[in-house]
C-alpha cells in the first residue's frame, strides 16, 4: 500500500502520468496485473524489414532511477560525537598520584618520592575542610600546623590544592599546568608525598584534592 501511494505522489509531481497514475498501473507494479483477453491473430502480410521498436517517451524504470537514486545512494552523515560525561566518586588509589608525580619528576631527572602516612594525614585534613566548606582553601594555609599535628617534623614542605576534578589524573594535570604547582612537585630536596581526597556529592565542586610534598 505504501508503494502505491509513492507512485501517485510522483506522477502528481510530474504533472500527470496518463495510465501510470491509475489503480491499474499501481496493481501492475505491486504484482496484481489483471488478465487481458487474447488478441485475434493478425492477417498474413508481406515481409517488412525489421524496425527498431519505438522508444517510449516515458519509462517507469527511468522515473524510478531518477527519483530514487538520491535516497538509495546517499549515506547519512555520522551522528555527532558527544564527550563522555564526567563520573565523580570513583575509587581512588594514593599510588596513582605517586606514580604520576614520580613520572613527572623522572622526566626532569629528579629523584622519586615515597608515600608517607603522616604527610598524607596532613593533606587529608585540608581536603576534609575544603569539602566541609565547599571551597578550595588557600594553599599552605595551616600546612605547618597540620604536619606537626600529624607527627611529621619537616624541614621543607609545599602544598597543592584542587577542586572539581573527577579523577586524580585531571587534578594532576591542573597542577602540572600551573607554574607554582608544578614547581612544588619538582622540588629537588623533597623526599615524601601525601595525597588527600574527599568526595562530597551534594557540594558544588564534588571532589577536593590536596597534595603535600615534604622533607624531614
Amino acid at each position: 500500500m505504501g508503494r502505491a501511494i509513492t507512485i501517485v505522489l510522483i506522477c502528481t509531481a510530474l504533472g500527470g502520468c496518463g495510465n501510470y497514475g491509475s489503480v491499474a498501473s499501481i496493481a501492475t507494479i505491486t504484482g496484481d496485473k489483471p488478465a487481458t483477453p487474447a488478441a485475434p491473430p493478425a492477417p498474413p502480410a508481406a515481409a517488412q524489414p525489421a524496425l527498431a521498436p519505438e522508444k517510449s517517451s516515458f519509462s517507469m524504470g527511468g522515473v524510478w532511477d531518477s527519483i530514487s537514486s538520491p535516497f538509495s545512494s546517499s549515506t547519512p552523515p555520522p551522528a555527532p560525537q558527544t564527550p563522555p560525561a564526567k563520573v565523580y566518586g570513583q575509587p581512588f588509589e594514593a599510588g596513582d598520584a605517586l606514580r604520576l608525580v614520580n613520572d613527572y619528576r623522572a622526566s626532569k631527572n629528579l629523584a622519586p618520592l615515597s608515600l608517607d602516612p603522616k604527610v598524607t594525614a596532613a593533606a587529608q585534613a585540608l581536603a576534609k575542610d575544603m569539602a566541609k566548606h565547599d571551597r578550595m582553601s588557600a594553599k599552605g594555609h595551616d600546612m605547618g600546623k597540620r604536619l606537626t599535628a600529624a607527627g611529621y617534623s619537616f624541614q621543607l614542605a609545599a602544598e597543592n590544592a584542587a577542586a572539581g576534578q573527577p579523577s586524580v589524573d585531571e587534578a594532576f594535570e591542573s597542577w602540572k599546568s600551573g607554574a607554582a604547582d608544578s614547581r612544588n612537585m619538582l622540588l629537588p630536596e623533597a623526599k615524601h608525598i601525601g595525597i588527600g581526597y574527599e568526595y562530597r556529592p551534594g557540594s558544588s565542586h564534588k571532589t577536593f584534592w590536596v597534595l603535600v610534598v615534604a622533607a624531614p
